[in-house]
């Protein structure tokens, strides 16, 4: 089935008059906001194509539990300055590990709903935000949002409970795994 929808942050698509997906170093999409849900932090875009040589993501919504190991995918815009280029290729993705720290509940923006989130150490940069947080099996477990300033490796990824119950009230399918979380 073709891919119509992507992920990301609010703070993301936050002001944009246009939104596009880049696919590659030469090629990009047009999207809509499909949902926008500034107090978690989330947001779904449709893309004006569908891509049809694209893998969905398979999520976990089983929740994952402290010590969990994880790795961080994302295109942080430092990784740039060692390749010279702007990222944007599959093979120039970014990968960092940690664990699940702490499982918090805390305000993105000042009164609004709050965000559950993993507290994780796995690094995120300027970059990595709406990216996917993987368990062992590769199956998306959060999405990286944010880290706290003036701290090391405390940073945040929305659990992936607060996508799928936006997926489900928009009608969007996904691809959920079979087993529970490693």
């Amino acid at each position: 089935k073709p891919v119509k929808f992507i992920v990301t942050n609010y703070h993301v698509i936050d002001g944009a008059d246009k939104v596009s997906i880049l696919l590659n170093r030469d090629n990009m999409i047009e999207a809509t906001v499909q949902t926008a849900l500034p107090g978690s932090d989330l947001a779904v875009l449709r893309l004006t194509t569908p891509l049809h040589d694209v893998e969905p993501a398979v999520i976990n919504d089983k929740l994952a539990k402290e010590g969990t190991k994880g790795y961080a995918l994302g295109y942080p815009a430092a990784a740039d300055v060692l390749s010279d280029m702007i990222t944007g290729n599959k093979e120039d993705i970014t990968i960092t590990d940690g664990i699940i720290s702490a499982l918090q509940t805390v305000p993105y923006q000042s009164g609004l709903q709050p965000a559950n989130v993993y507290q994780i150490n796995a690094a995120l940069n300027p970059g990595n935000s709406g990216g996917p947080f993987v368990n062992s099996r590769g199956e998306v477990i959060g999405i990286n949002s944010w880290g706290v300033n003036g701290a090391d490796a405390i940073n945040a990824s929305i659990r992936v409970q607060d996508l799928t119950a936006v997926l489900k009230q928009n009608g969007i399918p996904y691809l959920k795994a079979q087993t529970a979380m490693p």
